[in-house]
């Protein structure tokens, strides 16, 4: 089968660039979808599994908890992450090659 990325953010034109070097450069994640709003990603949730949903800081107040989720990440804006903190957090402004190496890193099962 292959890896499904569901990207959560308002910034689209930021999204839309994510999308595109990981469709060019990483074959073995097949499914690539952007989210600007919890409805969107809610019926979209409906008929479809997510492996691995890359939400932005900014849409955490919104509260995403879905069975079809395997696994949140959040995309940060700040360089710095708590050491006693259990969620996955990755820099958001640093290349998007090493965002993926940071996301393998967290979930190396995929």
């Amino acid at each position: 089968m292959g890896l499904s990325l569901g990207i959560f953010d308002s910034d689209v034109q930021y999204s839309s660039h994510l999308m595109g070097y990981i469709k060019r450069r990483h074959k073995t994640i097949k499914k690539i979808r952007i989210f600007t709003n919890k409805t969107i990603l809610y019926d979209y949730l409906l008929d479809n599994h997510i492996d691995v949903l890359l939400i932005s800081e900014d849409k955490l107040d919104e509260g995403i908890e879905h069975n079809n989720i395997g696994h949140i990440c959040i995309l940060s804006e700040e360089t710095y992450v708590s050491e006693d903190s259990d969620e996955k957090i990755i820099y958001k402004f640093q290349s998007a090659e090493q965002i993926i190496i940071d996301l393998f890193e967290f979930f190396p099962e995929l």
